[in-house]
């Protein structure tokens, strides 16, 4: 992908440190549209942006407001984190109310918020979680997950790319599930899923792709694991370096159905394809070749949320709870990313070239830098400022910049194959 934008270290500090005032914004738009809902407990909708005396709120976003308060810092006894998880609690445990008239503790996608939602400061859980198995009841035999279950006689029968990957998120703290044989057979199956099907949207093979690095050290006896995690990494680079700027933080729809009362419910979700996409390769040891992308979308998301305080889709021009956690968590992995990890090339994936194509990038670096020193100095010769001047000033310019690339270039194949090794 050709980029201009030459990233220097004080640019990716300074850009971390718009991350930071980012999250800072994002966490100040959690703190300002909790709903009290009744003693000690609070709520949040599915909006950052409704008005003060909205009194609707929903299970993803209460849930959204638990994880970003709790990445921010919050510990589990906070009067936010407490209160918001008594209100899941509350809302799972029910046998009647809104929640359950409208079948969502049916639904996996909301079973996945509650269980993100459960306990959020813990890495592990290790006892038995009626969330985190009433999910793994959606787990379709010889398959992966579905995207409902009322009963093993409703429920669905084929199971979606999306709906195994939230599961599989939701449940990397679980040990029960880890520890089963049911998990390395759901792992088999979305490794053949991804390797059969070329034709996955981004925010499937993306969210695929995370599952997979969240599960890495279960890969042992999956034999096409490493193979299917290399193709994830291939197609999603090819899809960030054949993105254009213009469509950064475009929402995608994931329409799906559940049934209720033997009627069928049309469903949907957003996703923010560059976030997910972005996260992965951070979480791959940012592929050299994508560097240019993921800095540009981080650059993005930045820059929307101090410009309109929020992330807010063109598609609904709202700031979604769910949008915005999902900013958060790449703005905090980021963060994390060591600032010599994140320097992308300067106009292209040098290492991406044939040795023919590195042969001709260098004669012509090298040639033009000659030609470029060769027109400054016969022209700095003439006795005449116009235009032996101008060709001199040009023929600097030329030799300056191409001799910098030059350098940088050889620089980078030099240090390619340790730094491309570690991805």
């Amino acid at each position: 992908m050709l980029n201009i934008m030459i990233w220097t270290k004080g640019k990716i500090e300074r850009l971390k440190k718009q991350a930071t005032e980012s999250q800072g914004r994002i966490k100040d738009l959690f703190i300002s549209c909790a709903i009290p809902v009744k003693q000690d407990s609070y709520a949040w909708g599915q909006f950052l942006d409704e008005p003060r005396d909205n009194t609707q709120y929903g299970i993803y976003g209460t849930s959204a407001a638990i994880q970003v308060l709790s990445l921010a810092g919050f510990n589990s006894t906070h009067k936010f984190i407490t209160g918001a998880s008594k209100i899941l609690e509350d809302t799972f445990t029910k046998k009647t109310g809104l929640f359950h008239e409208k079948g969502d503790l049916y639904v996996l996608y909301k079973l996945t918020y509650f269980a993100e939602g459960e306990k959020p400061t813990e890495n592990d859980i290790t006892s038995k979680n009626p969330i985190m198995e009433k999910i793994i009841k959606c787990a379709i035999e010889g398959q992966g997950f579905g995207e409902y279950f009322i009963s093993n006689k409703k429920k669905s029968i084929h199971s979606k790319v999306v709906a195994t990957a939230f599961a599989l998120l939701s449940l990397k703290r679980y040990h029960p599930f880890l520890l089963s044989s049911q998990c390395k057979s759901i792992l088999k199956w979305l490794c053949r899923i991804i390797s059969e099907n070329g034709k996955l949207r981004p925010h499937e093979l993306g969210l695929a792709t995370l599952a997979l690095i969240e599960y890495k050290t279960l890969s042992n006896g999956i034999s096409n694991y490493k193979s299917t995690l290399h193709e994830c990494k291939k197609r999603l680079i090819s899809w960030a370096n054949s993105r254009k700027k213009y469509r950064f933080g475009e929402s995608e729809v994931y329409y799906y159905s559940t049934r209720l009362n033997n009627r069928r419910q049309n469903r949907y979700l957003f996703f923010l394809p560059d976030c997910l996409i972005a996260i992965v390769f951070l979480k791959l040891n940012c592929p050299k070749q994508t560097l240019n992308y993921l800095l540009g979308v981080v650059r993005h998301f930045t820059g929307k949320i101090l410009g309109k305080n929020g992330f807010t889709p063109n598609i609904t021009n709202r700031a979604s709870t769910v949008d915005n956690l999902w900013i958060y968590r790449l703005l905090k992995e980021f963060k994390s990313t060591k600032t010599t990890f994140l320097f992308p090339s300067t106009i292209v994936s040098w290492w991406e070239k044939s040795r023919l194509g590195k042969f001709l990038i260098l004669f012509s670096l090298l040639a033009i830098s000659i030609l470029g020193s060769s027109i400054a100095t016969v022209n700095a010769s003439s006795d005449k400022i116009f235009p032996h001047l101008f060709f001199s000033i040009i023929g600097g310019i030329m030799a300056t910049i191409s001799f910098g690339l030059l350098v940088q270039f050889i620089f980078e194949l030099i240090t390619k194959k340790k730094t491309h090794e570690s991805n």
